[in-house]
């Protein structure tokens, strides 16, 4: 392949875009969005078309997807439009709850109907910060498609992908504060900023896109601490199929990490705790009032219980002669 291929409609990645685009209209919206001042009943207008028109052509690429053993790319890019349209929803210059009705346009029709397939799996979360999750997801996932395409022309790509995320990062609702993403994904934690990810990657990300998802990825405005192995701006190879631990997020984003907890360190514990209560008590035993006191109860009960069984077999003879006494008594009576 020449470095003069590159061209976007060619891009792996972009298997599914004329047909979504083409039915978004993505372009009229964005010019009602950037008016001034812009009209809600315009944006409320066009939005009554573009929801059953993606739809429409949400279902046909499904079915490609479907056929390719439930192949989430058809999630993924659907996802990327509405997270689109929102950003210029929230671009436009309208008051905040006119915003927030049209963005509920969008989000109240695709809740019904995104995930409404037996056959196919699609969530779209509506968590703390899922939609950089879902750009972080899309991006290292489109990438690993075209790393053919990145490999010869790296910075033609990332003009391109530049393109892509610019809309998105702008309108975004965040007051332009830097963010950093995590990815734990089983043994891989690594991390690095937000926007450089998106806007200027380095090296192809290595990961299985068909069991990745976004619980996989933190977003957080704090820069992770030097254990989770930072990228600094290069993004290095990751590989792996699924993962045992996330991170926490609270109402403003904050992220903790969870302490990494594996079967051995469990059975290590209830091992120490069953050793440790031996020793204890073997110490007490020997060195403690509690042994003459334990000596002391099994000499009193081995006498009890001898006084017990004398008792017991004095009064069972008894019982016997009295009833030989009754039985005779019966017989002669006769």
């Amino acid at each position: 392949m020449e470095k003069d291929d590159f061209t976007e409609d060619n891009l792996a990645s972009n298997k599914y875009k004329r047909n979504l685009e083409s039915s978004a209209n993505i372009k009229e919206l964005e010019n009602l969005c950037t008016k001034n001042p812009s009209n809600q009943g315009d944006i409320e207008n066009f939005l009554s078309k573009f929801n059953p028109n993606v739809y429409a052509a949400y279902s046909t690429i499904k079915k490609d997807c479907v056929s390719k053993i439930n192949n989430p790319k058809c999630c993924r890019d659907v996802n990327y439009y509405l997270d689109l349209v929102n950003s210029f929803i929230n671009s436009a210059n309208i008051i905040k709850n006119e915003k927030e009705l049209l963005v509920e346009i969008i989000e109240g029709y695709w809740k019904d109907y995104i995930d409404n397939f037996s056959n196919y799996t699609c969530k779209r979360e509506q968590g703390v910060y899922s939609v950089e999750k879902r750009c972080i997801l899309k991006q290292i996932c489109d990438l690993y498609d075209d790393k053919t395409y990145f490999e010869l022309n790296s910075s033609q790509y990332n003009k391109f992908v530049a393109k892509k995320w610019e809309k998105i990062l702008n309108y975004s609702n965040h007051e332009n504060k830097e963010l950093y993403f995590k990815i734990n994904f089983k043994i891989i934690n690594k991390s690095g900023k937000y926007k450089e990810l998106l806007l200027d990657p380095k090296e192809i990300i290595d990961v299985d896109c068909k069991n990745i998802d976004i619980t996989h990825i933190s977003i957080s405005t704090e820069e992770p601490d030097k254990s989770s192995n930072p990228l600094n701006g290069d993004l290095q190879t990751l590989g792996g199929h699924d993962s045992d631990q996330h991170y926490q997020e609270d109402s403003e984003g904050a992220v903790d990490t969870e302490t990494s907890y594996t079967p051995w360190m469990s059975i290590f514990t209830s091992l120490s705790g069953s050793i440790s209560g031996i020793l204890i008590f073997s110490f007490l035993y020997k060195f403690s009032p509690l042994v003459s006191l334990i000596q002391s109860y099994k000499i009193n009960k081995k006498r009890i219980g001898k006084n017990m069984n004398k008792e017991e077999t004095t009064e069972l003879l008894e019982s016997e002669e009295i009833n030989k006494y009754y039985i005779s008594y019966n017989s002669m009576s006769y």
